[in-house]
Protein backbone atom coordinates (compact mmCIF):
# COMPACT_ATOMS: atom_id res chain seq x y z
CA UNK A 1 0.00 0.00 0.00
CA UNK A 2 1.18 3.50 -0.70
CA UNK A 3 1.06 4.70 2.90
CA UNK A 4 2.93 1.62 4.19
CA UNK A 5 5.61 1.94 1.55
CA UNK A 6 6.21 5.57 2.48
CA UNK A 7 6.48 4.72 6.19
CA UNK A 8 9.04 2.02 5.46
CA UNK A 9 11.16 4.48 3.46
CA UNK A 10 10.94 6.96 6.30
CA UNK A 11 12.04 4.40 8.93
CA UNK A 12 15.04 3.31 6.86
CA UNK A 13 16.04 6.91 6.28
CA UNK A 14 15.60 7.85 9.93
CA UNK A 15 18.66 5.84 10.87
CA UNK A 16 20.79 8.27 8.92
CA UNK A 17 18.94 11.62 9.11
CA UNK A 18 17.90 13.95 11.89
CA UNK A 19 14.15 14.36 12.58
CA UNK A 20 14.16 17.82 10.93
CA UNK A 21 15.85 16.55 7.77
CA UNK A 22 13.50 13.57 7.71
CA UNK A 23 10.46 15.88 7.84
CA UNK A 24 11.76 17.86 4.88
CA UNK A 25 12.35 14.66 2.87
CA UNK A 26 8.91 13.21 3.62
CA UNK A 27 7.30 16.56 2.72
CA UNK A 28 9.07 16.55 -0.62
CA UNK A 29 7.89 13.01 -1.32
CA UNK A 30 4.29 13.95 -0.56
CA UNK A 31 4.25 17.18 -2.55
CA UNK A 32 2.95 17.06 -6.13
CA UNK A 33 5.40 18.44 -8.69
CA UNK A 34 4.40 21.67 -10.41
CA UNK A 35 5.40 21.55 -14.08
CA UNK A 36 5.25 24.71 -16.16
CA UNK A 37 5.49 25.32 -19.91
CA UNK A 38 7.32 28.54 -20.81
CA UNK A 39 7.15 30.32 -24.16
CA UNK A 40 8.80 33.58 -25.23
CA UNK A 41 6.99 35.66 -27.85
CA UNK A 42 7.64 39.03 -29.43
CA UNK A 43 4.88 41.08 -31.04
CA UNK A 44 6.17 42.83 -34.16
CA UNK A 45 5.12 44.15 -37.55
CA UNK A 46 5.21 42.19 -40.80
CA UNK A 47 3.42 42.21 -44.17
CA UNK A 48 1.60 39.75 -46.43
CA UNK A 49 1.32 39.94 -50.20
CA UNK A 50 -1.99 38.71 -51.57
CA UNK A 51 -2.03 36.23 -54.47
CA UNK A 52 -2.72 37.13 -58.07
CA UNK A 53 -0.82 40.39 -58.01
CA UNK A 54 -2.80 41.63 -55.01
CA UNK A 55 -1.61 44.28 -52.58
CA UNK A 56 0.91 43.88 -49.77
CA UNK A 57 -0.98 44.35 -46.51
CA UNK A 58 0.78 45.61 -43.35
CA UNK A 59 0.14 43.27 -40.42
CA UNK A 60 1.23 42.52 -36.85
CA UNK A 61 2.19 39.06 -35.63
CA UNK A 62 4.25 37.05 -33.17
CA UNK A 63 7.69 35.47 -33.42
CA UNK A 64 8.92 32.63 -31.18
CA UNK A 65 12.04 33.61 -29.22
CA UNK A 66 14.53 32.37 -26.64
CA UNK A 67 14.65 33.72 -23.08
CA UNK A 68 16.48 36.87 -24.28
CA UNK A 69 13.70 37.57 -26.82
CA UNK A 70 16.04 36.75 -29.69
CA UNK A 71 14.06 34.99 -32.46
CA UNK A 72 14.82 31.27 -32.62
CA UNK A 73 16.71 29.99 -35.64
CA UNK A 74 14.49 29.93 -38.71
CA UNK A 75 11.67 31.79 -36.96
CA UNK A 76 10.08 34.95 -38.30
CA UNK A 77 7.01 37.01 -37.50
CA UNK A 78 3.99 34.79 -38.18
CA UNK A 79 0.28 35.38 -38.74
CA UNK A 80 -1.22 33.39 -37.08
CA UNK A 81 1.39 33.32 -34.35
CA UNK A 82 3.34 30.12 -33.68
CA UNK A 83 1.31 27.26 -32.26
CA UNK A 84 2.04 26.78 -28.55
CA UNK A 85 1.91 23.09 -27.58
CA UNK A 86 1.73 22.54 -23.82
CA UNK A 87 3.24 19.12 -22.90
CA UNK A 88 0.76 16.72 -21.24
CA UNK A 89 1.06 16.88 -17.47
CA UNK A 90 2.17 20.50 -17.28
CA UNK A 91 -0.09 22.38 -14.88
CA UNK A 92 1.00 25.96 -15.58
CA UNK A 93 1.50 27.95 -18.79
CA UNK A 94 3.77 31.00 -18.80
CA UNK A 95 3.95 33.25 -21.87
CA UNK A 96 6.65 35.92 -21.72
CA UNK A 97 5.68 38.68 -24.17
CA UNK A 98 7.87 41.50 -25.49
CA UNK A 99 6.08 44.41 -27.17
CA UNK A 100 8.06 45.03 -30.35
CA UNK A 101 5.27 46.87 -32.18
CA UNK A 102 6.44 49.95 -34.09
CA UNK A 103 5.85 53.40 -32.56
CA UNK A 104 3.08 55.57 -33.92
CA UNK A 105 4.20 57.60 -36.95
CA UNK A 106 5.24 61.18 -36.22
CA UNK A 107 2.22 63.47 -36.18
CA UNK A 108 -0.30 60.59 -36.10
CA UNK A 109 -3.78 61.75 -35.15
CA UNK A 110 -5.44 58.37 -34.69
CA UNK A 111 -6.63 56.74 -31.47
CA UNK A 112 -5.06 53.29 -31.80
CA UNK A 113 -2.55 52.53 -29.06
CA UNK A 114 0.69 50.61 -29.64
CA UNK A 115 0.50 49.14 -26.15
CA UNK A 116 -0.51 45.48 -26.14
CA UNK A 117 -1.38 42.57 -23.84
CA UNK A 118 -2.29 38.87 -24.02
CA UNK A 119 -5.34 36.81 -23.06
CA UNK A 120 -6.46 33.19 -23.58
CA UNK A 121 -10.26 32.99 -23.41
CA UNK A 122 -11.28 29.82 -21.58
CA UNK A 123 -8.17 29.48 -19.38
CA UNK A 124 -7.92 30.80 -15.84
CA UNK A 125 -5.32 33.53 -15.41
CA UNK A 126 -4.74 36.73 -13.47
CA UNK A 127 -6.20 39.65 -15.43
CA UNK A 128 -5.45 43.28 -14.52
CA UNK A 129 -7.47 45.57 -16.81
CA UNK A 130 -6.20 48.88 -18.13
CA UNK A 131 -8.79 51.62 -18.65
CA UNK A 132 -9.08 54.28 -21.32
CA UNK A 133 -7.69 56.91 -18.94
CA UNK A 134 -4.52 54.85 -18.44
CA UNK A 135 -5.40 53.64 -14.94
CA UNK A 136 -5.17 49.93 -14.15
CA UNK A 137 -6.70 47.62 -11.58
CA UNK A 138 -10.16 48.05 -10.12
CA UNK A 139 -12.52 50.49 -11.78
CA UNK A 140 -12.74 53.82 -9.95
CA UNK A 141 -14.77 56.10 -12.25
CA UNK A 142 -18.05 55.48 -14.14
CA UNK A 143 -16.58 56.99 -17.32
CA UNK A 144 -13.76 54.44 -17.51
CA UNK A 145 -13.88 51.94 -20.34
CA UNK A 146 -11.65 48.90 -20.75
CA UNK A 147 -8.72 49.37 -23.14
CA UNK A 148 -6.85 46.19 -22.19
CA UNK A 149 -8.33 43.11 -20.52
CA UNK A 150 -4.97 42.14 -19.03
CA UNK A 151 -1.77 43.86 -17.94
CA UNK A 152 -0.74 46.28 -20.66
CA UNK A 153 2.79 46.43 -22.09
CA UNK A 154 4.33 49.66 -23.39
CA UNK A 155 6.42 49.43 -26.60
CA UNK A 156 9.78 47.91 -25.72
CA UNK A 157 8.53 46.44 -22.44
CA UNK A 158 7.79 42.84 -21.50
CA UNK A 159 5.41 41.02 -19.14
CA UNK A 160 4.94 37.40 -18.10
CA UNK A 161 1.36 36.11 -18.28
CA UNK A 162 0.53 32.90 -16.37
CA UNK A 163 -2.36 30.44 -16.43
CA UNK A 164 -2.82 27.66 -13.89
CA UNK A 165 -5.22 24.74 -13.49
CA UNK A 166 -4.78 23.89 -17.16
CA UNK A 167 -7.23 21.56 -18.85
CA UNK A 168 -7.10 19.74 -22.20
CA UNK A 169 -8.44 21.59 -25.21
CA UNK A 170 -7.83 23.92 -28.13
CA UNK A 171 -7.65 27.62 -27.30
CA UNK A 172 -6.90 30.99 -28.94
CA UNK A 173 -4.21 33.26 -27.55
CA UNK A 174 -4.69 36.82 -28.71
CA UNK A 175 -4.15 40.47 -27.91
CA UNK A 176 -6.29 41.67 -25.03
CA UNK A 177 -5.75 45.33 -25.98
CA UNK A 178 -8.36 46.85 -28.30
CA UNK A 179 -8.86 43.31 -29.67
CA UNK A 180 -11.25 44.42 -32.42
CA UNK A 181 -8.24 46.10 -34.03
CA UNK A 182 -5.13 44.30 -32.75
CA UNK A 183 -6.51 40.81 -33.36
CA UNK A 184 -7.56 41.98 -36.84
CA UNK A 185 -3.98 43.14 -37.38
CA UNK A 186 -2.78 39.55 -36.77
CA UNK A 187 -2.09 39.19 -33.04
CA UNK A 188 -3.55 35.71 -32.51
CA UNK A 189 -2.49 32.06 -32.48
CA UNK A 190 -3.37 28.57 -31.21
CA UNK A 191 -2.66 26.97 -27.83
CA UNK A 192 -3.20 23.20 -27.65
CA UNK A 193 -3.21 21.08 -24.50
CA UNK A 194 -3.60 17.30 -24.73
CA UNK A 195 -4.72 14.94 -21.96
CA UNK A 196 -1.82 12.63 -22.82
CA UNK A 197 0.34 11.40 -25.66
CA UNK A 198 -2.04 10.94 -28.59
CA UNK A 199 -5.04 11.78 -26.37
CA UNK A 200 -6.95 14.97 -27.16
CA UNK A 201 -9.21 14.39 -24.16
CA UNK A 202 -9.50 11.44 -21.78
CA UNK A 203 -10.65 8.53 -23.92
CA UNK A 204 -10.29 10.42 -27.24
CA UNK A 205 -7.25 9.19 -29.14
CA UNK A 206 -5.85 10.33 -32.47
CA UNK A 207 -2.96 9.38 -34.78
CA UNK A 208 -2.77 12.54 -36.90
CA UNK A 209 -3.89 16.14 -36.50
CA UNK A 210 -4.40 19.45 -38.24
CA UNK A 211 -4.98 23.04 -37.10
CA UNK A 212 -7.36 25.24 -39.12
CA UNK A 213 -7.53 28.91 -38.14
CA UNK A 214 -10.21 30.99 -39.92
CA UNK A 215 -9.81 34.77 -40.14
CA UNK A 216 -10.47 37.73 -42.44
CA UNK A 217 -8.65 40.92 -43.42
CA UNK A 218 -9.99 44.37 -44.14
CA UNK A 219 -7.06 46.11 -45.91
CA UNK A 220 -8.47 49.55 -45.05
CA UNK A 221 -8.18 48.90 -41.30
CA UNK A 222 -4.61 47.66 -41.72
CA UNK A 223 -3.59 50.69 -43.74
CA UNK A 224 -5.20 53.11 -41.25
CA UNK A 225 -3.53 51.45 -38.24
CA UNK A 226 -0.15 51.33 -40.00
CA UNK A 227 -0.18 55.03 -40.94
CA UNK A 228 -1.64 56.18 -37.62
CA UNK A 229 -4.95 57.47 -38.96
CA UNK A 230 -7.24 54.81 -37.42
CA UNK A 231 -9.91 56.58 -35.37
CA UNK A 232 -10.03 59.65 -37.61
CA UNK A 233 -12.13 60.35 -40.69
CA UNK A 234 -10.10 57.86 -42.75
CA UNK A 235 -11.34 54.92 -40.65
CA UNK A 236 -13.41 55.99 -37.66
CA UNK A 237 -14.09 52.57 -36.09
CA UNK A 238 -14.63 48.89 -36.86
CA UNK A 239 -18.32 49.63 -37.45
CA UNK A 240 -17.17 50.09 -41.06
CA UNK A 241 -15.42 46.68 -41.09
CA UNK A 242 -15.49 45.24 -44.62
CA UNK A 243 -13.17 42.25 -45.16
CA UNK A 244 -11.82 41.64 -48.65
CA UNK A 245 -9.52 38.66 -48.02
CA UNK A 246 -10.35 35.45 -46.18
CA UNK A 247 -7.67 33.28 -44.62
CA UNK A 248 -7.17 29.72 -43.46
CA UNK A 249 -3.99 29.51 -41.40
CA UNK A 250 -3.01 33.02 -42.42
CA UNK A 251 -3.30 32.64 -46.19
CA UNK A 252 -6.03 32.82 -48.87
CA UNK A 253 -6.35 30.19 -51.60
CA UNK A 254 -4.24 29.31 -53.59
CA UNK A 255 -1.53 30.29 -51.09
CA UNK A 256 -3.12 27.84 -48.64
CA UNK A 257 -1.56 25.05 -50.73
CA UNK A 258 1.96 26.11 -49.68
CA UNK A 259 1.66 24.59 -46.20
CA UNK A 260 0.09 21.17 -45.49
CA UNK A 261 -2.74 21.20 -42.97
CA UNK A 262 -2.06 17.74 -41.52
CA UNK A 263 1.02 16.80 -39.53
CA UNK A 264 1.53 13.61 -41.57
CA UNK A 265 0.00 11.84 -44.61
CA UNK A 266 -3.42 10.26 -44.25
CA UNK A 267 -3.47 6.59 -43.28
CA UNK A 268 -6.91 5.10 -44.07
CA UNK A 269 -8.78 4.06 -40.94
CA UNK A 270 -6.78 6.23 -38.53
CA UNK A 271 -8.36 8.99 -36.45
CA UNK A 272 -7.42 12.55 -37.46
CA UNK A 273 -8.01 15.33 -34.94
CA UNK A 274 -9.02 18.61 -36.58
CA UNK A 275 -8.71 21.72 -34.41
CA UNK A 276 -10.85 24.62 -35.72
CA UNK A 277 -10.29 28.16 -34.40
CA UNK A 278 -11.94 31.44 -35.37
CA UNK A 279 -10.20 34.56 -34.00
CA UNK A 280 -11.81 36.64 -36.75
CA UNK A 281 -14.80 38.99 -36.71
CA UNK A 282 -17.20 36.90 -38.83
CA UNK A 283 -18.99 33.57 -38.46
CA UNK A 284 -17.77 30.84 -40.81
CA UNK A 285 -19.06 27.37 -41.70
CA UNK A 286 -16.28 24.83 -42.40
CA UNK A 287 -17.39 22.12 -44.85
CA UNK A 288 -15.77 18.76 -45.64
CA UNK A 289 -18.03 17.52 -48.45
CA UNK A 290 -16.62 13.98 -48.72
CA UNK A 291 -15.88 13.23 -45.04
CA UNK A 292 -17.99 13.00 -41.90
CA UNK A 293 -16.72 14.80 -38.83
CA UNK A 294 -17.47 13.73 -35.28
CA UNK A 295 -17.76 17.03 -33.37
CA UNK A 296 -16.26 16.37 -29.93
CA UNK A 297 -15.59 19.61 -28.09
CA UNK A 298 -16.25 23.34 -28.07
CA UNK A 299 -13.95 25.90 -26.42
CA UNK A 300 -11.98 23.09 -24.79
CA UNK A 301 -15.04 21.41 -23.25
CA UNK A 302 -16.17 17.96 -24.33
CA UNK A 303 -19.75 18.02 -25.55
CA UNK A 304 -22.23 15.92 -23.53
CA UNK A 305 -22.97 14.02 -26.74
CA UNK A 306 -20.78 14.04 -29.81
CA UNK A 307 -22.51 14.61 -33.12
CA UNK A 308 -21.71 13.78 -36.71
CA UNK A 309 -21.77 16.39 -39.44
CA UNK A 310 -20.06 17.38 -42.66
CA UNK A 311 -20.24 21.07 -41.59
CA UNK A 312 -20.87 23.18 -38.50
CA UNK A 313 -21.15 26.84 -37.44
CA UNK A 314 -17.83 28.30 -36.25
CA UNK A 315 -18.73 31.57 -34.54
CA UNK A 316 -16.22 34.38 -34.00
CA UNK A 317 -14.00 33.69 -31.01
CA UNK A 318 -14.86 29.98 -30.85
CA UNK A 319 -12.86 26.76 -31.12
CA UNK A 320 -14.07 23.26 -32.02
CA UNK A 321 -12.36 19.86 -32.01
CA UNK A 322 -13.50 17.14 -34.40
CA UNK A 323 -12.37 13.66 -35.45
CA UNK A 324 -12.43 12.35 -39.02
CA UNK A 325 -11.50 8.82 -40.06
CA UNK A 326 -10.98 8.71 -43.85
CA UNK A 327 -11.55 5.34 -45.48
CA UNK A 328 -9.11 6.27 -48.26
CA UNK A 329 -6.12 8.53 -48.59
CA UNK A 330 -6.20 11.25 -51.21
CA UNK A 331 -6.88 14.96 -51.11
CA UNK A 332 -10.05 16.09 -49.31
CA UNK A 333 -11.33 19.59 -49.98
CA UNK A 334 -12.37 21.91 -47.16
CA UNK A 335 -13.99 25.33 -47.63
CA UNK A 336 -16.26 27.91 -46.01
CA UNK A 337 -19.91 27.24 -46.79
CA UNK A 338 -20.62 30.96 -46.41
CA UNK A 339 -18.74 31.23 -49.70
CA UNK A 340 -15.94 33.48 -48.52
CA UNK A 341 -14.12 32.12 -51.56
CA UNK A 342 -12.77 35.28 -53.20
CA UNK A 343 -9.66 37.42 -53.06
CA UNK A 344 -11.05 40.96 -53.20
CA UNK A 345 -14.00 39.76 -55.34
CA UNK A 346 -11.77 37.60 -57.56
CA UNK A 347 -12.44 33.83 -57.67
CA UNK A 348 -11.18 31.27 -56.83
CA UNK A 349 -9.68 32.34 -53.53
CA UNK A 350 -10.35 32.78 -49.87
CA UNK A 351 -11.19 29.96 -47.50
CA UNK A 352 -10.32 26.87 -49.53
CA UNK A 353 -7.74 24.29 -48.49
CA UNK A 354 -7.15 20.52 -48.62
CA UNK A 355 -6.45 17.70 -46.21
CA UNK A 356 -4.00 14.98 -47.17
CA UNK A 357 -2.33 14.23 -50.48
CA UNK A 358 -3.36 12.48 -53.71
CA UNK A 359 -3.13 8.69 -53.89
CA UNK A 360 -0.26 7.32 -55.93
CA UNK A 361 -1.13 6.55 -59.60
CA UNK A 362 -2.34 2.99 -59.99
CA UNK A 363 -2.89 2.68 -56.27
CA UNK A 364 -6.23 0.88 -56.46
CA UNK A 365 -9.66 2.38 -56.19
CA UNK A 366 -9.50 6.12 -56.62
CA UNK A 367 -11.18 8.50 -54.25
CA UNK A 368 -12.34 12.03 -54.67
CA UNK A 369 -9.39 14.33 -54.12
CA UNK A 370 -11.29 17.44 -53.28
CA UNK A 371 -13.72 19.92 -54.66
CA UNK A 372 -13.78 23.53 -55.73
CA UNK A 373 -16.35 26.00 -56.98
CA UNK A 374 -16.08 27.27 -60.52
CA UNK A 375 -17.21 29.93 -62.94
CA UNK A 376 -19.99 29.40 -65.48
CA UNK A 377 -21.37 31.41 -68.38
CA UNK A 378 -24.57 31.01 -70.37
CA UNK A 379 -25.65 31.27 -73.95
CA UNK A 380 -28.16 29.82 -76.45
CA UNK A 381 -29.88 27.55 -73.94
CA UNK A 382 -26.64 25.99 -72.70
CA UNK A 383 -24.28 26.67 -69.83
CA UNK A 384 -20.51 26.45 -70.18
CA UNK A 385 -18.51 25.40 -67.12
CA UNK A 386 -14.94 26.56 -66.81
CA UNK A 387 -12.51 25.53 -64.13
CA UNK A 388 -8.82 26.17 -63.77
CA UNK A 389 -6.20 23.65 -62.78
CA UNK A 390 -6.99 21.47 -59.79
CA UNK A 391 -3.96 20.30 -57.89
CA UNK A 392 -2.87 17.63 -58.58
CA UNK A 393 -3.93 17.51 -62.24
CA UNK A 394 -6.91 15.11 -62.27
CA UNK A 395 -7.66 12.34 -64.72
CA UNK A 396 -11.39 13.03 -64.75
CA UNK A 397 -13.89 15.40 -63.21
CA UNK A 398 -17.31 15.02 -61.67
CA UNK A 399 -19.81 17.83 -62.08
CA UNK A 400 -22.49 18.36 -59.41
CA UNK A 401 -25.64 20.47 -59.74
CA UNK A 402 -28.11 21.41 -57.02
CA UNK A 403 -30.92 23.88 -56.50
CA UNK A 404 -30.21 24.12 -52.77
CA UNK A 405 -27.07 25.51 -51.11
CA UNK A 406 -27.70 23.14 -48.19
CA UNK A 407 -27.47 20.02 -50.34
CA UNK A 408 -24.72 17.99 -48.62
CA UNK A 409 -22.89 17.18 -51.82
CA UNK A 410 -24.61 19.44 -54.35
CA UNK A 411 -25.30 16.05 -55.92
CA UNK A 412 -28.83 16.21 -57.32
CA UNK A 413 -27.38 15.35 -60.70
CA UNK A 414 -23.94 14.14 -61.71
CA UNK A 415 -21.89 14.02 -64.90
CA UNK A 416 -18.52 12.33 -65.29
CA UNK A 417 -16.30 12.05 -68.31
CA UNK A 418 -12.71 10.78 -68.69
CA UNK A 419 -10.24 13.58 -69.39
CA UNK A 420 -6.52 13.58 -69.89
CA UNK A 421 -4.64 15.30 -67.04
CA UNK A 422 -3.90 18.35 -69.15
CA UNK A 423 -3.28 21.94 -68.02
CA UNK A 424 -6.23 24.29 -68.28
CA UNK A 425 -9.01 21.80 -69.03
CA UNK A 426 -11.90 23.85 -70.34
CA UNK A 427 -14.73 22.15 -68.47
CA UNK A 428 -18.05 20.94 -69.80
CA UNK A 429 -21.25 22.14 -71.52
CA UNK A 430 -24.78 21.27 -70.43
CA UNK A 431 -28.39 22.43 -70.78
CA UNK A 432 -29.29 25.61 -68.97
CA UNK A 433 -31.62 24.93 -65.98
CA UNK A 434 -34.86 26.87 -65.74
CA UNK A 435 -34.40 27.62 -62.01
CA UNK A 436 -33.25 31.12 -61.08
CA UNK A 437 -30.69 29.95 -58.52
CA UNK A 438 -28.46 26.97 -59.22
CA UNK A 439 -25.35 25.77 -57.39
CA UNK A 440 -22.49 23.95 -59.06
CA UNK A 441 -19.43 22.16 -57.80
CA UNK A 442 -16.66 20.34 -59.60
CA UNK A 443 -14.74 17.48 -57.99
CA UNK A 444 -11.69 15.73 -59.35
CA UNK A 445 -10.16 12.24 -59.18
CA UNK A 446 -6.56 11.39 -59.98
CA UNK A 447 -7.20 8.04 -61.65
CA UNK A 448 -9.97 6.63 -63.82
CA UNK A 449 -12.67 4.52 -62.16
CA UNK A 450 -11.96 0.86 -61.48
CA UNK A 451 -14.49 -1.96 -61.02
CA UNK A 452 -13.89 -2.06 -57.26
CA UNK A 453 -15.13 1.49 -56.90
CA UNK A 454 -18.64 0.69 -58.01
CA UNK A 455 -21.11 2.92 -59.80
CA UNK A 456 -20.62 6.67 -59.76
CA UNK A 457 -23.63 7.71 -57.73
Amino acid sequence: MTGGGLDMTARKTKRWLSPAALAILVGSLLASPVLAADFYLKAAETAKTMPGGGPTIPMWGYVLCDSTFTPLAGQGVQVPGPRLVVPPGDTTLNIHLLNGLPPLPTGALGTETRNTSLVIPGLLGVMVPTWTDGASGARTLPAQRVRSFSQEILPGGSVTYSWSALRPGTFIYESGTHPGVQVQMGLYGAVTIDAGAGLAYPGVSYSNEGVLIFSEVDPAIHAAVANGSYGTGAYTSTVNYLPRYFFINGAPYPDTLASPVLASPIVPGQNILLRFLNPGEETHVPVLPDLTMTILAQDGYLLPYSRQAYSFILDAGKTFDAIVTPAVAGLHGLFDRRLRLTNNKTTSGGMITFLGSPPAPGGGCPGAVGATLMLAKTGSGTIQFNWGDLLPAPAFYRLYQSFSASDPLFAQQESSSPLSPVTGATGATGPMPSENLVFYLVAADVTTPTPCEGPKR
